[in-house]
């Protein structure tokens, strides 16, 4: 996810000092995470594609294995992007209030049009054909498309984070944050605030939890946290089996977006929390030895997160209509391999010729 926008790209600029550079080391598992959880967004999405392609051939661990990333994916962004929140906010208010503008509305807004116009113009070979286009453009105003809901709700998270600046690493802003995400799952509420509000907790502890993640380095008393890895499969699984009936595959919804509306919300805060705490504690232990391109994926959250669906769905729709016979197992790696490596060659691209700050990407 596009965490340059929250501070977190920050530690990697080229080191000048050795305290520099022992912060960028002890800040690696922050990387690393970041890239595991980047790639899971490509490959959710990817699995939601094929999805709602109707793709049929071998296909009936897809909607398992896509209600398993949905439960957690999303929660571990927000946390991740919450993290460096208090920091930047307290250290420099007015820049963290104009990268509101730079870092997250003009991405935003940029690549929800690009994106819009690319659907229009694919017509019917879209999964999810758009209406007229000037309507589709209007609504990202108040209904954001796609993957892009993450920016609009960080915008908002960020903006009652700079009101609240004096009390956001406090018990009270979190548990306010918390009793956010239970009147999202108690009240009618439209699309997208509900889906914030689901995702307020999360961001919530993020904030609470950063100066103590970041501040302080993993020590060997730690380690019993790595407990938490089993456990939190256990709460995975026991959730999973709770919100859907694995062993009955007709009673799975028919499209991606009914099965994340089953497995994402407030009802699954638990497991989704167990996930978080397994996440971090492995990564904090395992940073330092995390393999060089997890790291770069890490660092190339925002390039990866805006254009990928847009080189998935390329992809899908041109090799499908060349053989709707492709096994599973290698449709599924080409659109991830696709989806990652296509915007880290547009990024490179565009470091190159100086456009990256303009098009939303640093």
């Amino acid at each position: 996810m596009p965490l340059e926008a929250t501070g977190v790209g920050a530690p990697h600029a080229i080191a000048d000092s050795p305290a520099r550079d022992t912060r960028a080391a002890r800040l690696q598992w922050v990387d690393a995470l970041k890239g595991a959880g980047i790639l899971l967004v490509v490959l959710g999405h990817a699995l939601g594609g094929l999805i709602d392609a109707g793709f049929a051939p071998g296909t009936t661990w897809f909607r398992p294995l896509f209600a398993a990333i949905y439960i957690f994916h999303m929660p571990l962004f927000f946390f991740l992007t919450g993290l460096f929140v208090a920091k930047r906010v307290n250290d420099n208010p007015d820049r963290f209030r104009a990268q509101l503008f730079s870092q997250i509305a003009w991405p935003y807004f940029l690549w929800s049009a690009v994106q819009i116009v690319a659907i229009t113009m694919a017509g019917s070979l879209a999964n999810n054909p758009g209406g007229p286009l000037g309507p589709s453009l209007l609504r990202t105003f108040f209904m954001p498309s796609a993957q892009f809901w993450f920016l609009y709700s960080l915008f908002f998270f960020h903006g009652l984070s700079l009101i609240a600046r004096r009390a956001i690493a406090t018990p009270f802003y979190l548990l306010l944050l918390i009793a956010a995400g239970s009147l999202g799952e108690q009240q009618a509420l439209p699309g997208i605030v509900e889906a914030s509000l689901q995702m307020a907790p999360y961001y919530g502890l993020g904030v609470f939890l950063g100066p103590l993640l970041l501040d302080r380095a993993p020590s060997p008393r730690d380690r019993v946290w790595l407990w938490s890895v089993p456990l939190a499969c256990a709460a995975l699984a026991v959730t999973m089996a709770h919100a859907i009936e694995l062993g009955i595959p007709g009673l799975w919804p028919e499209t991606g977006a009914a099965i994340i509306l089953d497995v994402r919300s407030f009802d699954n805060f638990y497991a989704a929390l167990a996930a978080i705490i397994a996440l971090v504690s492995l990564a904090r232990f395992t940073g330092q030895w995390a393999p060089g391109w997890l790291i770069s994926c890490g660092r190339q959250t925002m390039p990866i997160f805006l254009l990928h669906i847009l080189f998935i769905a390329a992809t899908r729709i041109a090799v499908l209509k060349y053989d709707p016979a492709v096994p599973a197992p290698i449709l599924l790696s080409l659109l991830c391999l696709v989806g990652v490596l296509m915007p880290l060659v547009t990024a490179a691209i565009a470091d190159r010729v100086g456009l990256s700050k303009w098009i939303g990407f640093r």
